[in-house]
């Protein structure tokens, strides 16, 4: 595979993706998009090896918001949608084969 810098917000093919197989795909105009999403060291994970860096138990740091939309379908009865957008993700810790204990204190 050829070394490719990624950048925020470009498109890539999904043929980079390393369990990507066309004959299980029927993907015609789909692309894949580097978001914010950084390592340790603060640089950019590229999208195609996001599987190989967010695995179970690592931490992350993420700046996200919550949009809440208030639908009027009835006078009497608003109806609320909720929506969780990231804007930024951060490793904090990589994990390794074995389990990271995080403690959390209240």
């Amino acid at each position: 595979m050829p070394q490719i810098t990624p950048i925020l917000g470009e498109l890539y093919n999904p043929n980079l993706m390393p369990d990507y197989c066309p004959d299980q795909f029927n993907l015609v105009n789909d692309m894949l998009v580097q978001h914010d999403i950084r390592d340790i060291s603060k640089e950019l994970i590229p999208c195609w090896k996001n599987a190989e860096y967010l695995r179970p138990g690592t931490v992350v740091m993420v700046l996200a918001s919550l949009d809440i939309y208030n639908i009027m379908i009835e006078r009497t009865d608003p109806k609320r949608g909720f929506r969780r957008v990231s804007h930024f993700l951060q490793l904090q810790t990589r994990n390794s084969d074995s389990l990271i204990n995080i403690s959390i204190i209240r």
